[in-house]
């Protein structure tokens, strides 16, 4: 089987919260979205435009979709990005010894100012 790899990128309309397990009373927020995350929208909004032909079958039919991008399709995180003159590139996240985690832009090897979240 031959994969290929898709890059896109969304830009957003309003705000996105996708939550975190809470720390003590700090309610937390991801800086990213998980695959698992995109995988159920994906199939919430196949199943969905599916099912305005025939909606007595909805629940099989997101079990039949979600079966479906399981089988065929992989999902990774979903990072932010910043436009720059190479065009989109992506931030992520490193682990450095003696510093924890920290995001880096893709190009931060091969620039001067090595920007940081």
């Amino acid at each position: 089987m031959k994969w290929t790899l898709q890059r896109w990128v969304w830009q957003l309309q309003s705000p996105l919260f996708i939550g975190m397990p809470p720390s003590g009373a700090l309610n937390r927020c991801r800086l990213y979205i998980p695959a698992r995350v995109m995988w159920g929208a994906f199939t919430a909004e196949i199943a969905r435009s599916r099912a305005q032909s025939n909606p007595d079958n909805i629940d099989e039919l997101y079990k039949a979709v979600g079966d479906d991008l399981k089988e065929k399709v992989r999902f990774s995180y979903l990072y932010p990005a910043e436009y720059t003159a190479d065009g989109w590139l992506a931030w992520l996240p490193r682990y450095e010894s003696g510093k924890g985690q920290s995001w880096r832009r893709e190009d931060w090897n091969s620039t001067e100012s090595r920007g940081m979240l």
